[in-house]
C-alpha cells in the first residue's frame, strides 16, 4: 500500500478504511526505499496513519521494516546502515522483543532477501510460541 503524506482530512477517512485490514495483519512489512531522501520523513508517515488505525500493539511488535535499494548506496553507507542495524538487533534481542526489526535488501538483486525471509520466520515462531502460551492460560483459568 502506498502512502500519502499530508492527506487533506476529507480524504483521510476514506483512505485509512481502505486500510483497516492492517489491524488484521500477523506482520507489517514497511518496506522503505532506503535511498530517498525523505526516507525517515516518509517513515513518520506510515507511523502515524497505523497510529490512527489502533495498531499501536503491532507497531511495537510486528513492523519489519524492510531497507530496499541498498544496491544503490555506496560501500561506506551500506556499511553505517549494517552497523546500525545489527546494534538495534542486539538491543532487541537483549530486551527480548521484536520492535525495531529492520532487513536490509536490494529487491533488484536479491541481496538481503534470505535475511528478510529468516526474520518473517522468526517472527511467524514468535506469534506461535504466544499463541500457545495464550491457550495454555486459558486452560490454567477454565481449570480453576
Amino acid at each position: 500500500v502506498g502512502f500519502i503524506s499530508e492527506l487533506p482530512d476529507i480524504f483521510d477517512t476514506c483512505f485509512l478504511s481502505t486500510l483497516e485490514e492492517v489491524q488484521d495483519a500477523d506482520i507489517i512489512l514497511h518496506v522503505r526505499d532506503i535511498t530517498n531522501p525523505s526516507h525517515e520523513y516518509q517513515k513518520q508517515t506510515v507511523t502515524n496513519v497505523l497510529a490512527k488505525l489502533d495498531a499501536k500493539q503491532k507497531l511495537t511488535t510486528r513492523v519489519l521494516e524492510v531497507w530496499n535499494k541498498i544496491d544503490a548506496l555506496d560501500e561506506g553507507a551500506r556499511t553505517e546502515m549494517a552497523t546500525t542495524v545489527a546494534a538495534s538487533h542486539n538491543q532487541t534481542n537483549s530486551n527480548n522483543n521484536n520492535t525495531a526489526q529492520t532487513a536490509m535488501i536490494s529487491a533488484l538483486e536479491g541481496t538481503g532477501c534470505d535475511t528478510l525471509v529468516a526474520r518473517i520466520d522468526g517472527l511467524c515462531d514468535d506469534m506461535e510460541l504466544a499463541r500457545m502460551e495464550e491457550v495454555e492460560q486459558r486452560r490454567r483459568e477454565e481449570a480453576m
